[in-house]
Formats: structure tokens, C-alpha cells, sequence
């Protein structure tokens, strides 16, 4: 299969941001205040600040934190229909992992919920493929990642346990994505492991493929207490299910980081095996995070990256610096 080295954009170079003087870990983007105006949220290990693209720049508009918390991951998403987007939170604190759901309002954050030994985030609904509901993955439990996820429901302002899933064993939610790829548009679930292989499951959770070609995503992880000692969760990166060019044909998305640097690589499904599609540039550097979404706020999607920069003398020059990038893709 042929393998196309491409910039993804639709014009002559992506936007891409000044320096930012810290490590950035992760990003969403969404609507936090009902205004019709989408937000940018990013994290790095001490907290989150909540930008807006307007006139061609970001402008920062809030940030917290709240130590000793260290950020892991962070969604937007609107979990109660109200046309104004909760934050997903999930930092490591002394006692374990922790997520939270917060709501932004007038400059102010406040935490509606904490899960303990919890980490949250959105999926498919298997019935209903077009909705993402809210589920929680426990972290203490003897087998973490065994596959069962409890579901939650929004109810008066308050997010109760509604239900069990049961995911691919393997499975951690911040690794995992559902959709429909390939010419047919086969249903399938994708597992990105502790390990970094990635895997394909059918919606019955029987294993169709693994992609042994390779490592995926990063190797990133946490250390949390465990028992009268502690033990690691890998969290290995993103993995997104798209269609970035409007031929009607989803592609997986997901990060490959070696020593020269890092890319995204679009799979590609042939009912079968994974195959490349297309890939991005490699940058010197190591791609954190990414998303696809409305960062302009003009109706376009773009590609967000967040590359964090390789660089020898970065304690003579005050640290670790990273870069967004935003490439704009077909509506």
C-alpha cells in the first residue's frame, strides 16, 4: 500500500501559534458558555487555561489549578444538554487517580462532581451511534483494564451510575474510540493498549486484527498507589475516527513518536488490516495531543496539534516550550 506524506491543510501552511513556556498535555475545544463561540481548553501538569480564537490569535481568558494535582487529560463535552459544555477532567493526586466534570461560568470554574480512583470519558453509545455518553473506568480495582466501564446519566444537575459496559479487554477510555471505517463502513471498536499496539475489535468485542508493526501513540504513564505499594497506568494517547477529506471514508487517527520526532498517521480499514493512508510531516518533537474540531470558530474543522519542542539548550532558554498547530480541513 502506498504511503502519502501530506500536510493536511487547505492552505499553503497550517496557523500555528507563538512558543507557550510549558509542557502542554492535552486539548479540546467546545462551547463552555452558551454563547455560540467555542472554547479552547488546554492542560499541562499544574492546571488548565481556557482560551479563545478571535482575530487570528488566541486570547487566554481564565486559567486554574489546584494543587497538588497534575493533569492528565481533559474533554469537552456537553453531558446534560444544555447547550453549555462540561469539562471532563482526570489529574493524579497523592491518593490515586481522580476525575471531576466542572462547568465554566463568568471567568469562574466549579466542579459539579469527583469520581475517586476513577477516570472519566465520552463514548459512543452502542445503541444509539450518533450520542456520546459519560463513562467511568475504576483505577483500584484488582484488573483495571478487564473492559468494565460504568455508565452515567445526567439527572436534575447531578451524574448518576445508570448501567454497566463491557469494553475490549485491554481497554483504558482515554485510548479507545468507536466508529464505522472502511469502504463498507464496518462498525468497530479501537483499542490503543498499555503496551501501544493498537487492536480492532468487532461491536461484540471479538478480536478482528492487531497491528504489530509498530509502537503508537507515547509512552506516557502515571504512577498510582496500589495496595500496600503502587503500580503504573500506561496512557498511551488519543485515537480519533474522522473522515478529514470528504471522500465519505473514515480514517483512525492516531500518534506515532520515534527518536527523529513525531506524526499523526491516518489508517485506513480494508476488512481486514490497518494500512496507512496518510501521515503527516514528522516534526522534531513530540506530539502530546491532538483533536479535530471547530477551532476557528468558522464553521471549518481544523487539525490540532500539540507539539511539544526538542530541544538541547531548553533549560538555557527557560525550559520546555511547546506549539499548537491547526490545519484546516473539509468541512
Amino acid at each position: 500500500m502506498m504511503h502519502t506524506r501530506v500536510s493536511p491543510s487547505r492552505e499553503a501552511g497550517p496557523w500555528r501559534s507563538p512558543d507557550i513556556p510549558t509542557a502542554l498535555r492535552a486539548v479540546d475545544v467546545g462551547d463552555l458558555d452558551g454563547d455560540y463561540r467555542n472554547e479552547t481548553v488546554f492542560i499541562d501538569e499544574f492546571g488548565l487555561t481556557i482560551s479563545r480564537f478571535e482575530g487570528g490569535s488566541l486570547k487566554p481568558l481564565a486559567q486554574f489549578s489546584q494543587p497538588p494535582a497534575a493533569y492528565v487529560s481533559v474533554e469537552v463535552e456537553d453531558l446534560d444538554q444544555d447547550g453549555k459544555a462540561e469539562l471532563l477532567l482526570c489529574y493524579v493526586l497523592p491518593t490515586g487517580i481522580e476525575s471531576a466534570i466542572a462547568r465554566y461560568a463568568q471567568g469562574d470554574l466549579q466542579v459539579a462532581a469527583k469520581f475517586p480512583n476513577m477516570v472519566l470519558a465520552t463514548i459512543n453509545d452502542p445503541s444509539d451511534e450518533k450520542k456520546r455518553i459519560l463513562v467511568g473506568q475504576r483505577t483500584d480495582g484488582k484488573d483495571p483494564f478487564d473492559g468494565r466501564v460504568t455508565r452515567f446519566g445526567a439527572v436534575k444537575g447531578q451524574f448518576k451510575p445508570t448501567g454497566e459496559l463491557t469494553l475490549p479487554q485491554g481497554t483504558l477510555i482515554l485510548s479507545y474510540t468507536a466508529g464505522r471505517l472502511g469502504k463498507e463502513r464496518t462498525p468497530l471498536q479501537i483499542v490503543l493498549t498499555q503496551d501501544q499496539r493498537l487492536m480492532v475489535f468487532d461491536p461484540a468485542n471479538r478480536l478482528l486484527a492487531e497491528d504489530r508493526g509498530g509502537t503508537y501513540g507515547l509512552g506516557r504513564g502515571v504512577r498510582v498507589p496500589y495496595g500496600k505499594g503502587s503500580r503504573d497506568v500506561m496512557i498511551p494517547g488519543r485515537l480519533v475516527i474522522t473522515d478529514t477529506n470528504g471522500d465519505g471514508e473514515n480514517e483512525l487517527l492516531v500518534i506515532r513518536h520515534s527518536r527523529e520526532g513525531s506524526l499523526i498517521e491516518a489508517l485506513q480499514w480494508d476488512g481486514q488490516m490497518l494500512g496507512v493512508k496518510w501521515r503527516t510531516v514528522r516534526s522534531p518533537g513530540i506530539i502530546s495531543d491532538f483533536r479535530v474540531r471547530d477551532f476557528k470558530n468558522e464553521g471549518i474543522r481544523s487539525l490540532i496539534l500539540l507539539l511539544i519542542q526538542s530541544n538541547p539548550w531548553a533549560a538555557l532558554i527557560g525550559g520546555t516550550r511547546s506549539t499548537v498547530f491547526a490545519y484546516d480541513l473539509l468541512p
